[in-house]
């Protein structure tokens, strides 16, 4: 490693790229069958979304406590709500 204040630009950029790596992905499905998502919104709501529903694609199961439910009485049993249409 270098010395000096031009050091700080390339130790920035490695320091995002790391956290660009440690970032998690969507988790595979547990099953080819599990496919609904169960995700945790900003206030903390619990909502699950079905393949086809408007926000399907854009969810990310990347947070603690997110998971793929089989059904979706899977679900609304562990406390988790279709997103408002």
């Amino acid at each position: 490693a270098g010395t000096g204040r031009g050091d700080r630009p390339v130790a920035a950029a490695a320091s995002r790229a790391a956290e660009a790596a440690a970032a998690t992905p969507d988790t595979a499905p547990p099953s080819p069958d599990c496919v609904i998502k169960g995700n945790i919104g900003a206030r903390g709501d619990r909502i699950y979304f079905s393949p086809g529903d408007r926000l399907y694609d854009s969810v990310r199961i990347n947070r603690p406590g997110e998971r793929f439910f089989c059904t979706a009485a899977d679900a609304e049993a562990a406390g988790w709500r279709p997103p408002r249409r």
